[in-house]
């Protein structure tokens, strides 16, 4: 009985401090997004760890495999055998954001708590820009500021050939903040500049 009332107390404490009740993908999309007011936010069906991993290697067109090892690598170190979550996660998630003008989407592979009408981010698992048929090099930048809002930032140029290649952290705990380098090789296009500063609502 003791255990059962700890655990109630735990979620209480976890979804009055951090968690917000569930709205619809058209309702965050109507939220005030500053430099992305034309843009469309796409949250998807709660998902499970299989089901995460396949929607990822079917995106990158990589096998199930690497996309397992993309998404947690944790799981085989050493560190992350010991790492403990506050809060426990219940169910994955896929959140998109495109940009206007045909310039692709940033998405955010998410765990989350939920709980009847309730759900919070409790970790960023990955994090990638989809820039279509162009090519992006720059700084991608996010940060879980609280358990259901994202800031991010693309800074840098559009290319129409070249190959990239990523270095940085991708995933991120609350609060945490993650800075990405994309960098491109053999091009002669001299670019075209792309800022985009916006958040992304849970």
């Amino acid at each position: 009985m003791k255990k059962i009332i700890l655990s109630l107390l735990t979620l209480f404490v976890f979804f009055s401090n951090w968690g917000v009740k569930s709205v619809s993908a058209e309702e965050n999309s109507e939220i005030g997004l500053s430099s992305l007011n034309d843009s469309t936010v796409e949250i998807s069906e709660p998902q499970t760890r299989n089901e995460l991993i396949a929607d990822h290697a079917e995106l990158l067109g990589i096998s199930v495999f690497e996309a397992e090892k993309e998404l947690f690598p944790e799981e085989n170190s050493f560190e992350g055998r010991l790492s403990t979550q506050a809060v426990s996660i219940t169910n994955y998630r896929t959140l998109k954001k495109y940009i206007p003008n045909n310039a692709g989407f940033v998405y955010f592979r998410v765990g989350t708590h939920e709980y009847d009408q309730w759900r919070a981010i409790v970790k960023i698992i990955y994090s990638g820009y989809h820039s279509g048929e162009e090519r992006f090099a720059g700084d991608f930048d996010y940060h879980l500021q609280n358990s259901n809002r994202i800031h991010f930032t693309l800074s840098g140029h559009r290319y129409s050939t070249g190959d990239t290649s990523v270095s940085g952290g991708v995933s991120a705990g609350l609060g945490e903040f993650v800075e990405a380098d994309i960098n491109i090789a053999r091009t002669l296009d001299k670019g075209i500049e792309m800022f985009v500063d916006s958040d992304l609502y849970f």
